[in-house]
This record gives structure tokens, C-alpha cells and sequence, in this order.
């Protein structure tokens, strides 16, 4: 399986985090890319590819961008994930729509 991870290098704990955490998955063997959106990327897991892009040009160019980059390997993965990192006390999205579907009912 092949992981994009993007950074803008602004949150090294939480990448760090997010790397680990990646890297602790068993039974699938991983290719990770990170991609530097707009900058060179520091916390880099081992063997990792890694892109630099000059410019930050957002999230889908970054994941695009990291995407052409595994694609372009000897034997590109099967299947493409893009890892999103979680910032600690955000919402989470399942929650955001089910609070959203139970407001909708209750207006019905």
C-alpha cells in the first residue's frame, strides 16, 4: 500500500506522532511519501520518499504531487492512502455529521 503524508513543516510532534503511528500498522506493507508543501521535509519516517514542492500548493496538489511520486516507482502499490493527521481536540468528521443528522431529525 502506498501512504501521502503532507507537511508545511508547522507541526513536527504531531507528524512525528502520525508517522509512528503509521509505521506501527502490521500486516500490510507500506511505501510512504511525504511531501513538503512548500517546504523540505524534516521528520522523515525511514525509507520514505520524500518531495520537496517550492511552493505550498494545497492539499490536492500535495497529495497529487506525492501520488505521481509513488506512481513513478518500480512497482507502484495496488492501493493509494492518503493519511490525514488529526490535530488533538478536533472534531471528527463522523461526529460533525451525525450531530448534523440528529439536528435535521429533531427539525422534521
Amino acid at each position: 500500500m502506498d501512504v501521502v503524508l503532507l507537511t508545511m513543516k508547522d507541526r513536527p510532534k504531531e507528524e512525528a506522532l502520525a508517522q509512528k503511528t503509521l509505521l506501527a500498522q502490521t500486516g500490510v506493507e507500506l511505501r510512504v511519501c511525504l511531501v513538503g508543501n512548500g517546504c523540505i521535509p524534516q521528520v522523515v519516517p525511514p525509507g520514505a520518499i520524500t518531495v520537496a514542492l517550492p511552493e505550498n500548493i494545497g492539499i490536492p496538489g500535495g497529495r497529487n504531487a506525492g501520488a505521481r511520486a509513488l506512481g513513478e516507482t518500480e512497482h507502484p502499490g495496488d492501493y493509494l492512502f492518503f493519511l490525514v493527521r488529526v490535530l488533538k481536540g478536533a472534531p471528527r468528521r463522523d461526529e460533525a455529521l451525525s450531530t448534523g443528522a440528529r439536528r435535521k431529525a429533531n427539525t422534521i
